[in-house]
């Protein structure tokens, strides 16, 4: 009981830097030659309504290009390109491990 009102009373809420970072990765890629579609939707706590579309196509086993088109109230925000890299099937029956990076336009702020 202790440690359940410890928790209970440690816990803060969480800030983000970022108010459309709110993607999870699993490890996996598209596959090769394989289109998607994701819809990622938030609303934080008194903020504005999110929507983020996040297109990816498979380069190649291992190899994911994608990108974000954010928006904010229905405003524009910004898009983002990104590159994916992950271990390929297989690889390990327990672990999976990618890399991912990042280069995002911002309205006001550049590159």
């Amino acid at each position: 009981m202790r440690a359940a009102l410890l928790a209970l009373f440690a816990a803060a809420p969480a800030l983000a830097f970022d108010p459309f970072e709110i993607q999870v990765y699993d490890g996996r890629a598209d596959d090769q030659g394989q289109a998607g579609l994701e819809v990622h939707v938030n609303r934080p706590r008194g903020g504005t309504l999110n929507v983020t579309l996040e297109p990816s196509f498979g380069v190649l086993p291992f190899w994911e290009l994608g990108g974000y088109f954010q928006t904010s109230d229905g405003r524009y925000e910004g898009v983002k390109l990104r590159t994916k890299f992950v271990t390929p099937a297989g690889w390990h029956d327990n672990l999976r491990l990618g890399l991912n990076g990042e280069i995002a336009r911002i309205p006001n702020e550049g590159w």
